[in-house]
Parts: structure tokens; C-alpha cells; sequence
């Protein structure tokens, strides 16, 4: 009886795909294949015998339900493994929905409260120092602790790790260890999860399709933001209002990034394929500030968000994710900024990333630039002046600045070096009665400081080029050479 049984199954699994049955719609994306024509050229080289099979495979008797059936099992076996790509890192959860892996790990990693609070405390006093800093230059901080996918979209995390977060005991949050130390410095905030959970927002937070949070979310955060910072700065910034919420097909890059980076074309069938976006109540053109964003990938949304508000209007200070300026990049920046944002979201918060690129920036606003100078000759650490040219450094609100460099040689014609500081003379050198390599030390008063960017006139007498004198090939009109510049605050 077991045999026959057994015979029966293999028959009917060998003949039920080449009967047309009634069958359920599915959705997706896939290519279409049409019956290949027959050539003896095609038959020979085997591309007809791959289009019959490509053909067969789209077409055989009850495919549909074949594939709801195996798409049913994975969707019941789908511990986190299943519906994987991109090397592992996407992994396709619950209902269709797309989740990067690491986000995933982050939420579900095991950490003590010890591990927690000194992270957290590094983060914190990062983030005052950075403040401090800014504040000093007139220019207002804000830090938004961006919200994650993992966190968002609980309900369709991946059956495995839904069941480590049912049954397990779960890793203490490092949220309210972050907000704890952020009050106790008077750090401007937005806890953004928190923000969209009260709002009950959670599951339109995030797209199926992507792993950043939507335009409309986002939205929401920066009016929340602009509210808190008034508060704070009474009313010093403009207010963010959104006036109306529309569908729209044009979806924002990172809304969708996932399914880009699986190659699925059009848009992921199985998500929303259309998004909200917000409008804006106009923002008064005369109250419109500079702001900086920095951070990680989730300020692409806040962005075009305050630039569509009009709450900034400078695309050229506006910055992007996942990018840290240059000094001097920073130093031009600084010079117009009102307010810098700074948005991570939590595998950033953990994983040490945040601090790393606060003390990059702070790096260079400690540093000094440089203008109308030649470039920088790696063989001697240092470069040569024009007629006139100019070192720049930011004002950190220190009692004094010493700026120090040395002159380590100058140009044949070149006999008199004077140096300015914001149009203060602190050194008028006779270089023909004084000795090279000379060591120069200027102390810089706070008296005579500027707010943020201040300036350090190098003005040399009678430049040359080797060419006018018949001494070498270089055209350049040389000054002095300098090297080994460096600033100290007391």
C-alpha cells in the first residue's frame, strides 16, 4: 500500500505541472520569456535549447500556485537566512519587507549597562566638546538620534529574530543612558524613535523597499526639531510647519535603496510604490538660516526637507550623508553658518563611528588654512607665500592663541616680511639683517579676535620668480618659504 502511495506522489508531481489549472494572481517582478522560434544556427549553438527552457520554466502548468506554496515555506522557515542577497547583508523579513543585517544585529547585540553607560558617555562629551566650540563662534548645535529600521518595523523582523526578542531576554536600551547625559550637558536634542512611536508612525516611518526613514518622516522630526530649538533660543529660528501630506510616485534614492541594491526593477512590487511627502507652510525669506547637516546617511532625507521648507536656503552649506568637509571646506563653511545638525542613527551610536568624526571636525577647526599660498611641497613640509598671503583660524573662545610657524628661507629679491593679525601688525621683519631658518611666535590677544574666522596677513616685499632672475625654471612669484605651522589656545 506504502508503495503505491509512493508511486502515486511521483506520478502526480511529474504530471500535475502540465495541466493549466485555475490559478491564483501573484505579484512581483519578473522577465518575460516568449516561445523561441526555431533555427538550425540557434539549435546548434544551444541558445534555442536555453530559451526553451527559460520559456518552460515561466510557463509550466500551475506554476503559480507552485510558487505561492514555496514562497509559503520560506516565509515559515524564514529564520533571518532565507531571502537573503547582497552577500548576506539584505535579508527579506516578514510581509516582503527588506532589512539590512546590520541593523538587525545592532538592535539584537548583547551589551552590559557598564559597556552602555561608557559609550554613552563618550558620545555625550564628544558632542559637548563639539557644541562648545560651536557655540564660541556664535553658531547654534542640534543633535537628532535618528530612528532604525530594526526598531521600526518590529512586526516584520524576520521569524528568528522575533523570536530572540519574544523569548530572550532583550539588550538593555543605550536611548535613555544617551538622553540622561544629553540633559545633564544642556545638549539640544530630538530622540526620533521616540518622536515617531508617540505619534503611532512607526510602520510608515520606514518603506518596505528601503532601509532609510521616508521623506514624510523625516518631515515630521525637522518640525519637531525647529520647536525645540525656539524653545531653547526663543524663537530665534524659523518655524517648520507642514501644510499638507501627498502621495508621489518619485520616490527619494535612499526610500528605495535596498531594492537598487538587489537590482529590483521597477520598483519592489511587494512594499508601497508610492510615498508620502510633505509640504511646506512658507518660511519668510528674511528668517531663513544657514544650517549645516553632518552625520550619517539619514540626513539625505532631512536635506531636501529643509531646503523644500525654506528653513535653509543654501545649497552649498547644506552638506550631505556620509560626508565630513575638508578644512578647508569647513573653514569657508563656518564663515556663514547659523545652526550645524548632526544626525546618526543607532548602529552609529554604538559602534564608535560618531565620535570618530567629531573629533575629525574638531581636528580641523583646531587647525589653520591656508589662502593665496603655493602648494604644499611634501619634501620640506611646507610651502611659499605670494606678495600676499593669508593663514586662517577659527576663534574657540580661548583667553589666547599662539600661532607659530617658521621661515625657512626666501626668494633672492625678496627683503622685508610683514605680519598682520585682522589688520594688526605684530612683526615687521628686515629679512636681509636677520638670520634663516627664523622661528616666528605670534600670541594673539583675545582683545583683538574675531567672533569666528580670523586672519593672518603673511605680506612680503618684492617677490620674484627663478625665471625673471635667470636662476631655475619656475615662473611662480615667490615670497617666503614657510613650514612646521601650528596654533596652540590657552
Amino acid at each position: 500500500m506504502k508503495k503505491k502511495i509512493f508511486i502515486c506522489a511521483i506520478v502526480a508531481t511529474l504530471i500535475i505541472p502540465w495541466f493549466k489549472l485555475p490559478q491564483p494572481e501573484i505579484t512581483g517582478v519578473e522577465t518575460k520569456h516568449i516561445f523561441p522560434s526555431f533555427t538550425f544556427d540557434f539549435f546548434f549553438k544551444t541558445t534555442y535549447q536555453k530559451n526553451i527552457e527559460k520559456w518552460y520554466t515561466s510557463n509550466f502548468g500551475s506554476r503559480n500556485t507552485f510558487l505561492i506554496a514555496k514562497n509559503t515555506i520560506y516565509e515559515l522557515l524564514n529564520f533571518g537566512q532565507f531571502h537573503s542577497g547582497h552577500s548576506g547583508n539584505i535579508l527579506q523579513g516578514r510581509k516582503g519587507v527588506l532589512f539590512e543585517k546590520g541593523y538587525i544585529l545592532s538592535k539584537f547585540s548583547k551589551m552590559d549597562d557598564v559597556d552602555h553607560h561608557l559609550i554613552a558617555k563618550d558620545i555625550v562629551t564628544s558632542l559637548s566638546k563639539f557644541r562648545n566650540k560651536l557655540n564660541e563662534m556664535g553658531i547654534e548645535f542640534f543633535f537628532i538620534m535618528a530612528p532604525s529600521k530594526a526598531d521600526c518595523r518590529e512586526d516584520a523582523i524576520p521569524i528568528l529574530w522575533k523570536y530572540r526578542q519574544n523569548h530572550l531576554q532583550p539588550s538593555t536600551s543605550i536611548y535613555p543612558k544617551i538622553e540622561k547625559l544629553l540633559h545633564k550637558e544642556n545638549i539640544h536634542y530630538i530622540n526620533s524613535l521616540k518622536e515617531i512611536q508617540q505619534l503611532n508612525l512607526t510602520k510608515d516611518a520606514f518603506p518596505d523597499s528601503g532601509i532609510h526613514w521616508t521623506m514624510h518622516c523625516s518631515a515630521i522630526i525637522l518640525t519637531k526639531a525647529t520647536e525645540i530649538l525656539n524653545a531653547k533660543n526663543k524663537e530665534k529660528f524659523p518655524i517648520v510647519t507642514i501644510c499638507n501630506v501627498k502621495k508621489t510616485m518619485q520616490s527619494n534614492y535612499a526610500e528605495r535603496d535596498i531594492a537598487s541594491l538587489l537590482n529590483i526593477y521597477p520598483r519592489y512590487n511587494k512594499g508601497r510604490t508610492s510615498w508620502n511627502i510633505a509640504d511646506f507652510k512658507p518660511t519668510e525669506f528674511q528668517k531663513s538660516i544657514n544650517a549645516l547637516i553632518l552625520g550619517d546617511s539619514f540626513s539625505d532625507q532631512l536635506r531636501p526637507n529643509i531646503l523644500r521648507s525654506g528653513f535653509s536656503t543654501d545649497t552649498k552649506l547644506i552638506g550631505r550623508g556620509n560626508w565630513l568637509p575638508s578644512r578647508d571646506e569647513l573653514f569657508s563653511i563656518l564663515k556663514k553658518t547659523d545652526l550645524v545638525i548632526l544626525t546618526y542613527t543607532y548602529p552609529a551610536l554604538v559602534n564608535n563611528r560618531i565620535v570618530k568624526d567629531i573629533s575629525s571636525i574638531i581636528s580641523c577647526i583646531d587647525d589653520v588654512s591656508f589662502s593665496e599660498w603655493y602648494g604644499h611641497e611634501k619634501s620640506l613640509n611646507g610651502r611659499w607665500s605670494k606678495a600676499n598671503s593669508t593663514i586662517h583660524f577659527l576663534n574657540d573662545g580661548s583667553i589666547e592663541h599662539l600661532l607659530s610657524f617658521q621661515i625657512l628661507r626666501k626668494s633672492k629679491t625678496a627683503n622685508r616680511v610683514k605680519i598682520f593679525v585682522n589688520n594688526n601688525i605684530f612683526h615687521d621683519i628686515d629679512l636681509k639683517n636677520v638670520s634663516l631658518p627664523l622661528n616666528i611666535n605670534i600670541k594673539i590677544p583675545q582683545s583683538i579676535l574675531k567672533q569666528r574666522e580670523n586672519q593672518v596677513l603673511v605680506q612680503t616685499n618684492f617677490p620674484s620668480s627663478p625665471v625673471s632672475l635667470g636662476t631655475g625654471n619656475d615662473s611662480r612669484e615667490l615670497g617666503v618659504f614657510c613650514n612646521n605651522f601650528s596654533i596652540s589656545r590657552q
